[in-house]
C-alpha cells in the first residue's frame, strides 16, 4: 500500500549521485518531517518488495526531486548497454511514473552536470527535459542559497507541508542512522576559525570507527537545549572514548557547539592560550550574532569582552576560568561524574 504520508520523493542513481543524496536528504529532513520524505535506503524495510514500494512511493508524493550528476546519462550494465535505454530500470521507471502520473518533477543538478536535452533521453523520459532544474553546488555559502530556493519551490507545491524554520531542527549522528531533535531554535555557528582546519584530521580519525552513544548524545543535546545553555565538561580515564565522543558529536552537527580540542599530536598551537580563547570566543560571538572582526591581541581580546562574558556567565575570561566552570556546572547536573567504583 502506499505511504500516504510520504510527500517528497528522492530518485538518484548510487553510481552516479549517492553521496549527494544522502547529504540532501540530510539536510531536507531539517526542514521537512523525516516521514514525509522517501528515500530508498531509509524508506524500504527488509523483506519489502523493492520495485512494488519503488512504485508505491512515486505514487503517493506530490514532488519527485531526479538527482543528476555526472554519471546520470551514460551510466551502462555490464554489458555496455545504457541504463536509461532498459525499461526494468529502477531510475527510469520513477521519473517515467512521475511523469506520467502529472507529480511535480524537479531536475536536481550537482557539479556542474548540464541538463539533459530530450532527444538524449528515451521516449518516456523525455517530458523531463521540459521541466526547469536547479542547481546545487558544494557545501558553501552559494549551496545554502539554492538548498533555499529549493525549500521554497516544495513550499509552493499544492498540499506539501509547511517547512520548518531554518534553525528548528539539529541532526545528530552520522551517515543515515541520525536523529532531529526540535523544539528548540538553535543558532547555527557559521563562522570557520582558523583553528577548525587545524582541528579536522583528528575529526576524521576519531570519526572513521563509532558505534552507539545514541543515549550520550541525546543527553547532551537536552543540556544544550536548555533555556540557558552552559558549559558541558566530559570526563572519563585515558581509553574511553571522550575525544571520539566529542568529534563524533562535532561532525554530525558543527553549527550548534562552540568546540576546542588540544590536540599537540595535530599541532602545538591547539595548547596555546591565545588560540583557544580566539577559536571559543569567535564561535561564540557569531553564535550571538556578532559578526566583526575580532582582535588578534589576547589583551585587546580580554579587554573588549570581560565585562560582557563576566556579566553573562559569570565567570572571567581565562583559561582556566572556563575549565572551573565547567567543571562545576558538570558537578552540579550530573553528580555521578564525581562518583567512583572501586574494586569489584
Amino acid at each position: 500500500m502506499p505511504n500516504s504520508a510520504c510527500e517528497l520523493f528522492i530518485s538518484y542513481r548510487r553510481s552516479d549521485a549517492a553521496g549527494h543524496a544522502r547529504a540532501l536528504y540530510r539536510d531536507l529532513c531539517r526542514r521537512f518531517e523525516k516521514q514525509r520524505i522517501f528515500f530508498d535506503r531509509e524508506s524500504i524495510e527488509a523483506g519489502t518488495v523493492f520495485p512494488d514500494r519503488l512504485r508505491d512511493g512515486v505514487g503517493a508524493c506530490r514532488v519527485l526531486l531526479a538527482l543528476i550528476g555526472p554519471g546520470w546519462l551514460d551510466a551502462s550494465d555490464a554489458g555496455g548497454k545504457r541504463r536509461l535505454e532498459d525499461s526494468g530500470d529502477f531510475v527510469r521507471q520513477e521519473i517515467a511514473q512521475a511523469l506520467q502520473l502529472g507529480r511535480k518533477l524537479i531536475p536536481v543538478l550537482f557539479d556542474d552536470t548540464p541538463m539533459p536535452a530530450a532527444a538524449d533521453l528515451p521516449g518516456p523520459l523525455q517530458g523531463l527535459a521540459a521541466c526547469d532544474a536547479l542547481m546545487l553546488r558544494g557545501k558553501n555559502f552559494e549551496y545554502e542559497l539554492q538548498f533555499e530556493e529549493l525549500v521554497r519551490l516544495l513550499a509552493a507545491v499544492p498540499g506539501m507541508s509547511a517547512p520548518l524554520p531554518p534553525a528548528e531542527g539539529v541532526l545528530i549522528g552520522s551517515g543515515l542512522d541520525f536523529d532531529v531533535y526540535r523544539g528548540r531554535r538553535y543558532l547555527p555557528i557559521r563562522l570557520r576559525a582558523p583553528l577548525r582546519a587545524l582541528f579536522k584530521p583528528l575529526i576524521d580519525d576519531r570519526t572513521r570507527v563509532f558505534a552507539g552513544r545514541r543515549a550520550v548524545f541525546a543527553q547532551i543535546m537536552q543540556f544544550a537545549a536548555g533555556e540557558q545553555g552552559g558549559y558541558l565538561a566530559i570526563s572519563a580515564p585515558p581509553g574511553f572514548g571522550k575525544t571520539a565522543l566529542i568529534a563524533n558529536l562535532v561532525a554530525a552537527t558543527p553549527e550548534a557547539f562552540a568546540y576546542h580540542f588540544f590536540a599537540p599530536v595535530y599541532g602545538d598551537e591547539t595548547l596555546d592560550e591565545k588560540f583557544f580563547l580566539q577559536n571559543v570566543v569567535q564561535q561564540m560571538a557569531a553564535w550571538h550574532g556578532h559578526g566583526a572582526e575580532l582582535p588578534e591581541a589576547i589583551n585587546e581580546l580580554r579587554a573588549r569582552y570581560k565585562d560582557r562574558f563576566e556579566k553573562t556567565h559569570g565567570v572571567k575570561l581565562g583559561f582556566m576560568s572556563f575549565f572551573v566552570k565547567a567543571a562545576v556546572e558538570a558537578l552540579k547536573r550530573f553528580p555521578v561524574v564525581n562518583a567512583a567504583v572501586e574494586g569489584s
